[in-house]
């Protein structure tokens, strides 16, 4: 029961960290907006970072388990599940507003760690060993240096739909080719490799 609530507190506290961004939403707020007392709150969450710090490890749960279902289709290429795998990421990144993650890098070092570390994971622990895989296959180019590639192209990805503009100036698909595509077809020994049906 009580780790029932526990989650539901995380997964509802994290849509409005997400809207009202992290410093202005008190743990009052929470209590009030969730009709929960504050007793059971602070019974359950010793503090906002604590609170906090769960409900970011959710946001990247959840992401991974999507990823994990695309990384898992087996009629995907390594290339392929490369861009949908970024695909996905470009839509989430879009559903989050810039001023949460101001807002962690600002007044919640612990927390910004903790998404760092996971960003990290997304690219070290999933993007790169595609790429591994699509090497060993013959897709890409034998002699790519793959940590210089990934750290060329593929970092701050995030950083750059955020703060650049880039999601009100272009398309999701303009998003994905330019970002992603176009620079896996330069490094693709056969540029139909990285060809998609639908996105």
């Amino acid at each position: 029961m009580e780790e029932s609530k526990r989650k539901f507190i995380v997964n509802e506290a994290l849509s409005y960290f997400l809207k009202y961004g992290v410093k202005s939403f008190t743990m009052d707020d929470i209590a009030e907006k969730l009709c929960v007392s504050k007793k059971t709150l602070y019974a359950l969450f010793t503090n906002k970072e604590t609170l906090l710090f769960e409900t970011v490890d959710e946001l990247w749960k959840n992401f991974l388990v999507e990823v994990q279902v695309i990384n898992e289709v087996e009629e995907l290429n390594p290339l392929q599940k490369i861009i949908k795998i970024y695909t996905f990421s470009i839509r989430t990144i879009k559903s989050i507003d810039p001023v949460f993650i101001q807002s962690l890098q600002k007044y919640q070092n612990k927390v910004m760690k903790s998404f760092l570390s996971n960003r990290e994971h997304f690219s070290k622990g999933i993007i790169k060993p595609l790429l591994i895989e699509a090497q060993e296959k013959g897709f890409i180019e034998a002699n790519l240096d793959i940590d210089f590639f990934i750290e060329v192209n593929f970092e701050n990805v995030d950083k750059r739909i955020w703060y650049e503009k880039i999601i009100s100036q272009h398309s999701e698909t303009e998003i994905v080719n330019y970002l992603i595509t176009y620079r896996l077809k330069g490094i693709a020994t056969n540029p139909n490799l990285v060809l998609l049906t639908t996105f």
